[in-house]
């Protein structure tokens, strides 16, 4: 009966296409619906640090077709949101930082398998409850990194910028401690 896809709303201000959203018609056309227009975040076309412009894959329906579940940025992170096919609120599936693709939803509605990677864990095949949750990892495809000691986990840091905007950033420190006090920060 509906059809989910993402498209751009024009922003008549700037005169540029703003984020892409995701969108929901009937197939009979002419209903469609932004049901993420009151999430603020960009979807479906994403930034990973490591592969430049990412194609994220089509939204995902839950099995009664009441909800869907897609990526969208945010704060640093490419998350899984779940939003109500009618429209409404989106929520925030996965919790943690990382960089989570693909959302895949288990038969019973109940786990989203995605592809998801950290800066010291490459991608994996994970599963977070729909419900909302922390990512698990399904599978060890690089076990050899359990034994690297040089990787960094970033830091997230906020500090009040022009006019008091919040701004995010990451520190990550060297892996070697220095033997001065501090270090740069660019």
């Amino acid at each position: 009966r509906l059809i989910a896809y993402y498209g751009a709303v024009a922003n008549a201000e700037r005169g540029y296409l703003a984020g892409l959203h995701l969108w929901v018609v009937s197939r009979e056309g002419g209903d469609e619906t932004n049901v993420s227009a009151e999430l603020d975040r960009q979807s479906y076309l994403t930034f990973h640090e490591h592969y430049g412009l990412i194609p994220v894959e089509s939204p995902c329906w839950s099995p009664d077709s009441s909800r869907l579940y897609f990526n969208a940025a945010d704060h640093g992170d490419e998350a899984v949101f779940s939003v109500n096919a009618s429209g409404g609120p989106a929520t925030r599936i996965s919790t943690q930082h990382a960089q989570a693709f693909a959302p895949q939803l288990s038969g019973d509605g109940q786990t989203v398998l995605c592809l998801a990677s950290t800066p010291t864990r490459p991608f994996e095949v994970c599963a977070v409850p729909a419900a909302g949750g922390s990512l698990a990892a399904r599978t060890d495809a690089n076990p050899w990194l359990k034994e690297c000691h040089g990787l960094v986990e970033p830091e997230l840091i906020s500090f009040k910028g022009p006019r008091d905007v919040d701004i995010q950033g990451w520190l990550i420190r060297p892996s070697v401690p220095s033997e001065d006090a501090g270090y740069p920060l660019i």
